[in-house]
């Protein structure tokens, strides 16, 4: 009985450890808007379908290194939230915007915030790094 236990205590640990990166990788869409939190791994700097997104937006700590479980913000020119989301496994947001102005705010912690501002022009990528000089890493 004690072998079994381990076994699949051993199996819920891989199977939850391999599902996520992928879950974490799925494009999604809120309030119309397509968007993914995706990794900085050799695969998700090669995969294509991030070139396509007109905005990347990507948290990193005081070390330079990327930073996850973010919560970010997007917010039109005049105010409004357009869209909100929490990656909690990955330090990119990919997002698919319409051309214009938007302000970006990004929490992680709960306290430590960061907030930019955007433009987004059609047919062009607009990255926006967002350092957390407070934060060593998590």
């Amino acid at each position: 009985m004690r072998q079994f236990a381990i076994l699949a205590s051993t199996v819920i640990l891989l199977l939850g450890t391999t599902a996520l990166p992928a879950a974490a990788q799925e494009e999604m869409m809120q309030n119309g808007i397509q968007y993914a939190c995706t990794g900085v791994g050799l695969d998700e700097r090669e995969d294509l379908r991030w070139t396509t997104y007109p905005l990347r937006l990507e948290a990193t700590h005081r070390g330079g290194g990327y930073l996850s479980d973010i919560h970010w913000v997007i917010a039109d020119k005049a105010g409004d939230t357009l869209f909100e989301v929490r990656c909690e496994f990955a330090p990119w947001l990919m997002l698919r915007l319409e051309p214009g102005t938007y302000s970006i705010t990004a929490t992680t912690l709960g306290t430590h915030i960061r907030k930019a501002r955007v433009g987004i022009r059609k047919g062009r990528q607009s990255r926006v790094v967002l350092r957390f000089n407070e934060v060593t890493e998590h």
